[in-house]
């Protein structure tokens, strides 16, 4: 009589909580982050050229919002979408590389090399002293 009488409970409490209404949806009229700067890649590069330390303290971890012209699209190693924000400098061959949301992403297959842009991103740094990155990136309009 037991495991009846358990099987019963069970079903009385799965059943309410059933009828529990749902949690509300997100308010959209949240605005979204602010970025904690707001620059061109050029500048950026710049930045961690000077001093890379500096710069990982100032902006790595941080939202940043940089411009530039989009140098390459295309996959990262593990198959991640990106865009490559070139600089006007010459010797510098890596840039920013932002790796983009997938809605970015489909907007990013209707671009092409040279388009100026606007992203927004949390900066990661550089890798291998090298390249700097750009993670979870999105256009702005």
């Amino acid at each position: 009589m037991k495991p009846v009488l358990f099987l019963g409970l069970a079903v009385v409490i799965a059943a309410n909580g059933c009828n529990r209404s749902p949690h509300a949806p997100p308010s959209s009229s949240a605005a979204p982050p602010k970025p904690v700067a707001t620059l061109s890649s050029d500048q950026l590069v710049a930045e961690y050229q000077k001093n890379a330390l500096g710069a990982d303290q100032k902006y790595k971890g941080q939202l940043l919002e940089l411009s530039g012209k989009v140098g390459k699209i295309g996959k990262g190693l593990l198959g991640d979408p990106y865009v490559s924000l070139g600089t006007a400098s010459e010797e510098d061959l890596f840039g920013v590389a932002c790796y983009l949301t997938p809605t970015a992403a489909e907007e990013a297959a209707k671009m092409q090399p040279g388009t100026a842009v606007k992203v927004r991103g949390v900066c990661m740094g550089q890798l291998a002293g090298q390249a700097l990155r750009m993670q979870d990136c999105e256009f702005v309009k």
